[in-house]
């Protein structure tokens, strides 16, 4: 693997596209959505496959305590 790669940029090809953004940004919101009104949300694929935590498991919560100013 040379330096190149390693220094080469994920996420800017996906968001220069602006529809991407917005679906990103659309489940975001609706992922938020789900979580402040104590709704079933989406479950990690990574938590649902493996039965492991992923670093993204509670963020959803978190964010919405920060929010709340919890």
């Amino acid at each position: 693997m040379s330096i190149d790669t390693l220094r080469r940029p994920i996420l800017v090809p996906i968001l220069r596209k602006r529809n991407v953004c917005f679906i990103i940004t659309g489940a975001a919101i609706l992922q938020l959505s789900l979580v402040i009104f104590g709704l079933p949300a989406w479950k990690s694929p990574i938590h649902t496959i493996l039965g492991v935590p992923d670093p993204g498991c509670g963020l959803s919560r978190a964010l919405v305590a920060l929010l709340r100013a919890d």
